[in-house]
């Protein structure tokens, strides 16, 4: 009989690991509950990689909720539909048919946009990977430095909330938004 959670031990710690996570989030006592496989350690990806990979597709989740935001302030329609990766790939074409919220001054994102968009479209294939993906590709993305790129990915997010505020005219050009900015990034030693 075939082994639903995966054929290999490492298989298996991926599906433990998000079983865990999610078990946890509704029970906190998931893991003191002895009688659990997945409440052991040892069953599961390392504390860190586990980590890691909450990080990746919450930052993730919360650039796809900043974009569907964005569209709706700004009046822009988008297909309830639309996937993280297409609301990526369309958002400068999107966004430069708006208005901007202070001025009314068309929206043109910086120049630099396209290496912004570039590294959004990592985190999307990170978080496909992750949720879509077999533990291979699970511990690509990963690498053997978890929260280094964690932290870049949600780094990213940032950098993309930073560019779009000035862009669209959210931020008070009259108030220096880069210290709050700056606090919300994650530095890694």
């Amino acid at each position: 009989m075939p082994n639903l959670a995966g054929d290999s031990a490492r298989e298996r710690k991926v599906w433990n690991s998000y079983l865990f996570a999610a078990r946890s989030g509704v029970d906190p006592r998931t893991g003191s509950d002895p009688g659990l496989e997945i409440a052991r350690a040892p069953a599961r990806l390392p504390a860190r990689k586990e980590e890691a990979l909450q990080a990746v597709v919450f930052t993730a989740f919360a650039l796809e909720y900043r974009i569907r935001r964005i569209f709706k302030v700004l009046g822009l329609s988008h297909r309830e539909r639309d996937t993280l990766g297409s609301l990526v790939t369309s958002f400068k074409t999107r966004v430069e048919r708006a208005t901007r919220l202070d001025n009314k001054k068309p929206i043109r994102l910086p120049s630099s946009w396209a290496r912004l968009q570039l590294r959004l479209k990592r985190l999307v294939a990170a978080r496909n990977r992750i949720v879509h993906g077999n533990e291979a590709e699970v511990q690509q993305v990963l690498t053997t430095r978890p929260r280094r790129v964690a932290a870049r990915h949600f780094n990213t997010l940032v950098r993309f909330i930073e560019t779009t505020n000035r862009a669209i005219g959210y931020d008070d050009p009259k108030r220096p938004e880069r210290a709050r900015y700056q606090q919300l990034r994650v530095h890694m030693k």
